[in-house]
């Protein structure tokens, strides 16, 4: 759906994921990328995980994912996709994490045919020696999951620090 604003964003996942809850949209995968945006997952507290008036005097939006996880900076550095899916009866009995792993092992798969030597920290990235190149996001709901994935094409880190109240150990 090519480069969008959070908000825009956010909402298209919601309403696919919506539909497809009720059972009246099919399965689909969706690329897109994002204009400057905060994006914060289900159960985060944003003034925790987000300098929030940084991100309002400098006009990034910020987002409330349905699928969990941590805070992420987006931009158009990033491409993003949204699967959305109807559980196969086989992985209904898999929670979040068990699925996440199913994915993450899946595209490290993927990649590493490609020659990228990608591989799987649990439960949701994809590093390369040592460094993260992807993350997946999932959410739940009857029978249908709505996985979110990031691939780092590039990052802005300057604004990805001033955006995100990154904990030290994870700066290292």
């Amino acid at each position: 759906s090519g480069l969008l604003g959070g908000h825009a964003n956010n909402a298209l996942d919601r309403h696919h994921f919506a539909l497809h809850v009720r059972g009246a949209a099919a399965d689909q995968l969706r690329f897109y990328r994002h204009l400057p945006t905060a994006s914060i997952g289900r159960y985060q507290i944003s003034d925790r995980e987000l300098r929030i008036d940084h991100c309002h005097d400098n006009g990034i939006a910020v987002v409330r994912r349905l699928s969990g996880g941590g805070a992420v900076y987006l931009d158009s550095g990033q491409l993003c996709w949204t699967l959305l899916l109807r559980l196969p009866a086989a992985w209904r009995s898999f929670d979040l994490a068990q699925l996440l792993a199913v994915f993450c092992g899946a595209l490290a798969a993927a990649l590493q045919r490609l020659g990228i030597a990608v591989r799987h920290k649990y439960p949701n990235d994809l590093e390369i020696d040592g460094r993260k190149i992807a993350t997946l996001f999932a959410a739940g709901a009857a029978e249908s999951l709505l996985l979110h994935g990031i691939l780092l094409l590039d990052a802005d880190i300057q604004t990805m620090l001033e955006v995100l109240r990154v904990p030290t150990e994870k700066l290292s």
